[in-house]
């Protein structure tokens, strides 16, 4: 596993569980119409990468900068 991908997913957690949401409620953030969950989840854990424009929805879903997620 890649340690950036690590700290992100660990950062994404770490915020996600701050706003008291569940993985199923944040990924709806995302993608109301559709099944982000499985994507979100394993973005949470570091098993694949994810684009800017993804960190940045999540960001987005969370009400966070962008910066928090990857410090």
């Amino acid at each position: 596993m890649i340690q950036g991908r690590k700290i992100l997913g660990d950062n994404i957690r770490a915020q996600r569980k701050k706003k008291k949401l569940t993985i199923v409620q944040l990924a709806h953030k995302l993608k109301p119409d559709g099944d982000a969950y499985s994507h979100l989840s394993r973005i949470e854990r570091g098993e694949i990468a994810c684009t800017i424009d993804t960190i940045w929805a999540i960001a987005v879903a969370l009400e966070v900068q962008p910066s928090t997620l990857l410090e």
